[in-house]
């Protein structure tokens, strides 16, 4: 990449200079500290997508970024560069301070840096995280796609989505091995955690349509493009606040949007755990999900406010 200035070997700087620190780091930092396994590849995007944003960070200012010179003042310097030159979303920026800090946290411990990140706030959208009912997934369920193959296997790849709470990653590798029984096991890519899930009825009659085997397992980007389109056909209409990426832009925009246009892969997990809480305690519907603390969990879930009223309602009731 060509810059205005010309670094000299980033190993003789990386104990001074952020970038070449972000390029050290990611480079030799590969292993999860808590699983002992390799980093998720989610992460390792997210490190090179921190690293290039502030490369071109440094070049907009033409001042390279010391570690030492890592302050408040650079925190406000750098959001208001990514908000008003960038355009970048509130949770666009707060991804990109959320690896700031981490490095910054890793550089503190080796005493190449004594930067107080304390106040370096992680900024978020206030839009609303969807997820289906119980009555959507049903009416997904028992949509007929019979005459399109594709279409159906993307159906019955998100009903066992919705049904096991697992991640994309996870339920895409489902075979007929993972099952012992009446229950699915499965070694979480993530958390190297085994699973264990029953057998969900929808989940049973999907394996026996497919002649004792899950659907045909297809990459995250062609699900999150035709589970659209399925639950369009499933009419999942209603109108809710979101956000969704522009073609043209290629920016996540906010708006209000029939519900189906919503939809991902990250939507069956979620939709899993909010239907089952309060229904049976969170630490059952936790380790399931992988969530490691009640406040992470109750972040997740999406029950608005209206729903535990009724909740509250049907307790009194029952007394």
């Amino acid at each position: 990449m060509d810059q205005f200035f010309n670094r000299v070997e980033k190993t003789e700087h990386y104990k001074r200079l952020l970038i070449s620190w972000a390029e050290y780091y990611n480079e030799s930092e590969t292993t999860n500290k808590e699983t002992g396994g390799k980093l998720a590849l989610n992460t390792i995007k997210k490190y090179k997508t921190g690293l290039n944003c502030f490369v071109e960070f440094e070049n907009y200012r033409k001042n390279i970024i010391q570690l030492k010179d890592i302050d408040y003042s650079f925190y406000k310097e750098f959001v208001t560069y990514c908000l008003k030159e960038k355009k970048y979303a509130p949770n666009t920026v707060g991804a990109q301070i959320k690896v700031l800090k981490k490095w910054l946290q890793e550089s503190n411990k080796r005493g190449y840096s004594n930067v107080d990140y304390s106040d370096f706030k992680t900024l978020t959208n206030e839009t609303e995280s969807i997820y289906l009912t119980e009555e959507e997934i049903n009416k997904v369920f028992n949509t007929d796609l019979s005459e399109n193959s594709s279409l159906d296997n993307v159906k019955d790849l998100f009903i066992i989505g919705c049904r096991t709470g697992l991640r994309v990653s996870d339920f895409m590798r489902l075979n007929a091995s993972n099952i012992l029984g009446d229950m699915i096991t499965i070694k979480a890519q993530k958390s190297k955690i085994e699973v264990v899930i029953p057998l969900h009825e929808q989940v049973v009659k999907i394996i026996n349509k497919n002649n004792g085997k899950f659907p045909k397992a297809i990459s995250e980007q062609k699900f999150n493009l035709y589970v659209k389109d399925v639950c369009k056909e499933a009419e999942i209409n209603e109108m809710v606040n979101g956000s969704k990426m522009n073609s043209k832009s290629k920016r996540k925009e906010t708006g209000t949007y029939p519900k189906h246009e919503l939809v991902t892969s990250h939507i069956c997990r979620r939709s899993f755990a909010t239907i089952l809480y309060g229904k049976i305690d969170s630490a059952t519907i936790m380790a399931i999900t992988g969530h490691k603390t009640e406040r992470e969990f109750l972040k997740y879930i999406k029950t608005t406010s209206h729903e535990h009223a009724e909740k509250l309602k049907k307790h009194w009731e029952f007394i």
